[in-house]
């Protein structure tokens, strides 16, 4: 199979995969759920649960340390999924997409810019494995909570209408890495010798 052919299989499968959720999971519940679950103002409940844990588990300095690196984290994911990837390989939302007309249903608005990759896939990703590489060893369930939660948001994506499964694969993919590096780094500093926690 030549490059050009495989670039086309994986086009179609990335089409078909897109109509199946789109539209062939299409459902009352999933209408009204999947457009709310990917505003972030939904999740503030669990912002406030992680910021009052490690206010209660960790001294000041080290509290101050995790939220720098989940600042950098998120700065990082979003900047490179956002301003650099999307604008090197400019590939057009499924709305913008001349031979998707007629295949989708937008429950959202399309929204401008490019589709690959997701950034909502990259930021979710990242907070969520770099909060489970810093916190994996204290909050045994977290990774069992965290990464449905982001791969929620990814599906929601889908969903309703405004990226291809590929540009939240791949988006959840760059996400996990950027958030477990960051997590080993700032692990590395939180938890040193005569800064370690008290727990």
């Amino acid at each position: 199979m030549s490059a050009d052919q495989l670039a086309y299989t994986i086009s179609e499968w990335n089409k078909s995969a897109f109509e199946w959720v789109n539209s062939g999971l299409a459902n009352g519940f999933f209408d009204a759920i999947m457009p709310v679950v990917r505003q972030p103002i939904i999740w503030v409940p669990l912002y406030v649960f992680f910021g009052a844990f490690l206010y209660i588990n960790f001294k000041k300095q080290q509290t101050l340390i995790i939220c720098l690196f989940a600042g950098v984290t998120i700065f990082i994911s979003d900047q490179l999924s956002a301003h650099v990837l999307k604008y090197y390989f400019e590939h057009p939302r499924p709305c913008a997409d001349f031979t998707m007309a007629g295949h989708i249903r937008m429950l959202v608005d399309c929204g401008p810019g490019f589709s690959f990759p997701s950034t909502h896939a990259t930021n979710h990703f990242a907070i969520a494995f770099f909060l489970i590489s810093v916190l994996g060893k204290m909050i045994k369930w977290l990774p069992y909570a965290l990464i449905p939660w982001a791969a929620l948001i990814c599906f929601s994506q889908v969903y309703v209408g405004v990226h291809f499964p590929l540009d939240v694969i791949c988006g959840g993919m760059l996400g996990t890495l950027i958030g477990y590096w960051m997590g080993y780094f700032c692990r590395k500093i939180v938890f040193t010798e005569g800064l370690s926690a008290e727990l």
